[in-house]
């Protein structure tokens, strides 16, 4: 959990008021400015994460927080997915409702199934590919890194290394001993890149 002195949950804390507060304003502040730019791209896939939800009926802090961190999965792509989720439900408890935690985690996880994740497989695939100097064909789920690749223990982890470097996405270091097949790093990173379920 971030604390709040932490630097990159202060400057989200910043935008997220500055989000807020740019609702009720003619003119938006500086440092949203991009942001407000992109909202024609980024609304549709918030409507589209919470159809039951129309844009301009949703609590606006829950919206300024999800347009914040669809911006950056869409947009900035600077942190990993995880890192985003997990920063906007942090978020969603110290200014939202009850519910907006459990909301804006369904909502980004629903955003990253639809619209990340076929793009992070094909980010995997085109990074061994090239790797590997290898036509991507031959870049096959079963393909073992040690057996097939002849990569040693400590080769395969400074490639995942490379891969998490390249892609700006965290590996759990609990699957890492796991991950011997491409379709077992494949599989560790589309199950990071969800949200843990809600809590009920």
């Amino acid at each position: 959990m971030k604390t709040r002195s932490d630097p990159r949950h202060q400057r989200r804390t910043k935008i997220i008021q500055h989000l807020f507060s740019s609702s009720f304003q003619n003119k938006p502040d500086p440092l949203v400015t991009d942001l407000w730019k992109q909202l024609p791209q980024i609304d549709p896939l918030i409507a589209a994460a919470a159809p039951e939800w129309p844009i301009d009926k949703l609590n606006p802090i829950d919206l300024a927080i999800l347009r914040l961190a669809v911006y950056e999965l869409t947009v900035d792509k600077k942190a990993p997915y995880k890192v985003i989720i997990d920063e906007a439900i942090e978020l969603a408890k110290e200014y939202g409702g009850a519910n907006s935690p459990a909301f804006i985690n369904g909502a980004l996880g629903h955003i990253i199934k639809s619209h990340m994740n076929p793009n992070l497989k094909s980010a995997i695939l085109n990074f061994l590919a090239d790797e590997f100097k290898k036509d991507l064909a031959t870049v096959t789920p079963d393909l073992n890194f040690t057996t097939d690749l002849d990569l040693t223990e400590q080769n395969v982890s400074d490639l995942l290394q490379r891969l998490q470097d390249s892609l700006n996405v965290i590996l759990p270091e609990d699957k890492l001993a796991q991950i011997l097949t491409v379709g077992d790093l494949i599989n560790a990173l589309e199950q990071d890149s969800e949200p843990d379920s809600p809590p009920s």
